[in-house]
């Protein structure tokens, strides 16, 4: 399998999710799963899941009073809309709501007001090589309980492998709305469900770290992140 056919799966994994059939769901339980190495994190930046009735679906990187996930999570809902989020920051994750203010290529922004400025981060030169630090969020239970204590997520490091348009590998075939020329990176390290929305930053030379995208797909060993 080539590169192209690869991310050409990797975005039909993502669509297919999306569906939430049952079939779908068997097959990405039969993925065999990487081995995680669990870091802890700190909750001193606020970490937050998308809620879908009771129980998260989606991470989301809280960036002050804006809050970022994967389009694909908020499927079915226009901008303006409300939104809820499990939200923690410091204390018990608590339920919010928050408002959908803004989507575009597989990207959702968030605010925690309507009138809130919603601009993306400044747009990080992405290349091949570069090493990104993903802030995964993980679901660990269909037990609404398991999540009232705290969000599971963990840190893993990785690279970018390619940097690529939407056009380039055919997604607007899968996806007629998003623009041609949306930026894609895929990087070495796997996704499972929660994963979508995740954060993925770029650590500057000070140590300062950059959100340059979220996670939009992933299998195994791959993973495609949607970047401003």
């Amino acid at each position: 399998m080539n590169k192209k056919h690869l991310i050409a799966f990797l975005i039909g994994c993502a669509v297919a999710t999306v569906a939430r059939s049952a079939p779908i769901k068997d097959y990405v339980r039969s993925i065999s799963q990487p081995r995680l190495f669990f870091r802890t994190v700190s909750f001193t930046p606020p970490r937050a899941m998308l809620m879908d009735g009771i129980l998260p679906v989606c991470s989301v990187a809280v960036e002050g009073n804006i809050l970022y996930t994967a389009g694909h999570c908020v499927r079915g809902k226009k901008e303006g809309d409300e939104v809820e989020v499990l939200l923690q920051n410091g204390g018990d994750p608590a339920r919010q709501t928050v408002y959908l203010r803004k989507v575009y290529s597989d990207i959702a922004i968030l605010s925690f007001s309507k009138t809130a400025e919603v601009n993306a981060p400044t747009d990080a030169q992405v290349k091949a090589g570069a090493r990104v630090v993903v802030v995964k969020g993980v679901l660990l239970s269909d037990d609404p309980d398991v999540y009232r204590a705290f969000l599971p997520y963990f840190e893993r490091e990785a690279k970018v492998l390619t940097v690529f348009t939407a056009k380039e590998i055919g997604m607007t075939d899968l996806l007629p709305d998003i623009s041609p020329t949306a930026k894609f990176a895929l990087i070495d390290i796997g996704s499972f469900g929660g994963n979508s929305g995740s954060g993925v930053y770029i650590v500057d030379e000070q140590g300062k770290r950059h959100l340059i995208g979220v996670v939009s797909a992933g299998v195994s060993d791959y993973t495609i992140v949607a970047l401003f």
